[in-house]
């Protein structure tokens, strides 16, 4: 409080890693002066307070390259809220109760201060002190032992959290209140919420401090465009509806489906002789006979995985189609002849092919749409990111997929070769009485999807609305 004092600013004010600068002065004196805190007088002859970026907030800065005394912190705040843990109310625990003792919660008003632009002078007592914290900073290598970022929690918010910040105290203190579930997020249920909890901490922090920013300008815009179609989720666009002040508009699916309707429709065909190749060979098949496999174009599996899934394909005597990116050469020899392996396809062609009786998918956005338009089922294995409660609606609420389960296999875990080869023989045996169901589901969200983009249905109606609202709008 008395560094606070001496700025006139409230903590929330002070940017995060400058309060890592402030809590590793603290440990840097405990070991350097044989146990003195840190004074006031001493952080501020080595750092001053500077006006940050970011409105109403201030950050520290050494007065010179000699008395930068804490390193090894990054140059952008860009990711710090994925960093730094920010608390509020009386019933928190976190890890720093552990290291630091109870946090005192700290009050204030949010203040403007007068930076000083001259150093103050220190008094020779105070320099020695400095000089040997200086030393003995030289030799710490890894800052994150001396201060680990996720044990920081202060007790204040400041005037604008993230979303990102405030869904995870939401999640923290229902946690300490010995909720299981977040379970008042209007639309959506509470095991999509679980999915939630799965997509937020299984996840790269950084990435998903990104994805809440851009979701939170959400709020600022005009107009809602969503690619996906209302009859798919009818409450959580109803709820959007309800919650935002601008019209909301879903017109998906945004695939490239118009492309290929009008190739069907006339005798021009845009495909290129590379691409024939694997068409001819789709063309030789049965109907409803291949298992086509892919798994997008971002995450890379474990060579492990792979070489069950070749193992388990080459064993089951189904046909498949499996597009294996920049594996495909590898495993096109493993794969034996019971199917085609290919580093890129058309993919909208490819499940619109009779011969598709079955799609084993990542649960990527586009591939599921791509799959409900062209009505295959879907064997469900999410890998990341919404793939995972796109997972659950095409399991669970759409019922037109089954889940692929994973297990413990040593120290990774997979889906061994022989519940592969059980799951797709089951799946692609078309008289199945349960992949009967799957199928019949599927069909028919592939005819509502296909009303929806219709004249008249659903994603064109809104589509139209969306284009005459923007004019009305721009001409007047």
């Amino acid at each position: 409080m008395e560094l606070l004092d001496r700025f006139g600013i409230a903590p929330g004010q002070l940017m995060p890693y400058s309060w890592r600068i402030v809590v590793s002065c603290m440990g840097i004196w405990l070991v350097a002066t044989d146990g003195d805190m840190i004074k006031v007088d001493e952080l501020i002859y080595l750092y001053r307070l500077k006006e940050s970026k970011e409105h109403g907030y201030y950050e520290l800065v050494p007065w010179e390259r000699r008395t930068r005394i804490v390193r090894g912190l990054p140059s952008s705040f860009r990711y710090w809220k994925s960093r730094f843990f920010f608390v509020s109310g009386d019933y928190f625990e976190t890890p720093s109760n552990k290291v630091w003792g109870d946090l005192l919660r700290l009050l204030r008003w949010w203040g403007t201060p007068c930076l000083v632009k001259r150093r103050p002078k220190l008094k020779s007592r105070h320099k020695e002190c400095v000089e040997k914290a200086i030393e003995y900073a030289k030799m710490i290598e890894d800052w994150d032992d001396l201060v680990d970022p996720r044990t920081l929690a202060f007790y204040c918010l400041g005037p604008n959290p993230s979303a990102f910040v405030l869904r995870n105290i939401e999640i923290e203190e229902k946690k300490n209140q010995g909720e299981e579930h977040v379970d008042n997020i209007l639309g959506i249920s509470s095991n999509h919420l679980e999915d939630l909890r799965t997509v937020f901490h299984e996840n790269d922090p950084r990435g998903m401090e990104m994805v809440m920013e851009s979701i939170s300008k959400g709020s600022e815009a005009q107009y809602l465009l969503i690619n996906s179609v209302y009859e798919l989720e009818p409450q959580a666009f109803d709820t959007l509806k309800a919650i935002f002040h601008f019209p909301v508009y879903p017109i998906g699916p945004a695939i490239r489906y118009m492309e290929f309707e009008l190739e069907h429709g006339s005798l021009i065909t845009t495909t290129s002789d590379n691409n024939r190749d694997y068409l001819k060979w789709l063309d030789s098949q049965s109907a409803g006979s291949i298992l086509y496999i892919s798994l997008g174009s971002f995450f890379v599996l474990t060579d492990t995985q792979m070489d069950e899934f070749a193992a388990a394909l080459r064993n089951s005597g189904v046909r498949f189609f499996w597009v294996a990116r920049g594996e495909a050469s590898r495993l096109k020899e493993s794969c034996g002849d019971t199917g085609l392996v290919v580093p890129w396809c058309d993919q909208l062609r490819v499940l619109c092919h009779p011969s598709i009786g079955g799609f084993w998918s990542h649960c990527g956005w586009n591939s599921t749409q791509e799959a409900v338009y062209a009505g295959i089922p879907i064997l469900s294995f999410p890998l990341f990111l919404d793939q995972v409660p796109n997972s659950r609606q095409i399991v669970e609420d759409w019922k037109i997929g089954w889940r692929v389960k994973r297990a413990q296999v040593g120290s990774e875990i997979l889906v061994t070769k022989e519940d592969i080869l059980e799951l797709v023989q089951r799946f692609m045996e078309l008289e199945n009485c349960e992949r009967k169901k799957t199928s019949k589901r599927a069909r028919e969200l592939k005819n509502m999807c296909h009303q929806a983009i219709t004249e008249g249905g659903s994603s064109h109606s809104h589509l139209d609305a969306f284009v005459s609202d923007f004019l009305e709008v721009k001409n007047h």
